[in-house]
């Protein structure tokens, strides 16, 4: 099982997740952070969006990116990144 590590409001956090977890799932089961909703499962609705910031040790950016993402589209292994 991968373990991530990411910063979620301002705070450090990391946890071991299977391969196919999603970012909302994380959110919400791991951290007990639920703000993020599963709206429609299809992440249309928009109710599973979250504000991230993608760093340049990522993807070697001049500056941080700042991305909303469907938290109920993204796999976690995936979305190494903070969330404000």
């Amino acid at each position: 099982m991968p373990t991530v590590s990411m910063t979620v409001n301002g705070k450090s956090v990391s946890g071991d997740v299977e391969g196919r977890t999603l970012l909302v799932d994380f959110l919400r089961n791991n951290l007990s952070l639920t703000g993020t909703h599963v709206g429609c499962d299809t992440s249309q609705c928009g109710a599973c969006t979250v504000l991230s910031i993608f760093c340049e040790t990522i993807f070697h950016l001049q500056e941080p990116m700042w991305a909303a993402i469907p938290a109920s589209a993204a796999p976690v292994p995936f979305t190494s990144m903070a969330i404000p």
